[in-house]
């Protein structure tokens, strides 16, 4: 996969942001990390509006996706990417702290490609993202 294709983290705890940068990297993940702190921003980014229209930011290669965001919540931005021609082939992991059955049904009905509830232990973290980096970076091809 090209080094330049990032993976987009939107999430507003700050804290989670941290640990799921520490953990990409405890297993040598080398794509760039976008973090974002909001949904409006998120979609900004994704559609190149606001401020970053005059800017060539990348596409993410994958999202990692808060429901629970200021601004435009995750469930609209996930319906947002998964009914847009070209961010609907972007894989969406949902992580959040919803355990909702609602939640969870409606996010796989809008195409999430996984759900991931927090808080979940460092060592667990680890493995799920030991397993995306194996999955989704080495096993599929990602469109850029």
């Amino acid at each position: 996969m090209n080094n330049q294709i990032p993976v987009m983290i939107v999430d507003d705890c700050p804290e989670d942001c941290e640990v799921l940068e520490i953990a990409f990297h405890k297993y040598n993940f080398h794509q760039p990390l976008i973090f974002i702190d909001n949904g409006t921003d998120a979609i900004d980014y994704l559609k190149k509006e606001g401020k970053y229209k005059t800017k060539n930011y990348p596409l993410p290669g994958m999202i990692l996706l808060d429901l629970n965001l200021p601004g435009i919540d995750g469930r609209k931005i996930l319906k947002m990417i998964k009914n847009d021609s070209v961010l609907k082939t972007i894989p969406v992991i949902i992580f959040t702290s919803s355990n909702e059955e609602k939640d969870i049904i409606k996010c796989y009905e809008l195409g999430a490609n996984s759900y991931i509830q927090k808080p979940i232990d460092i060592n667990e973290l680890y493995k799920i993202i030991k397993t995306i980096i194996d999955y989704w970076f080495s096993a599929v091809i990602l469109i850029s």
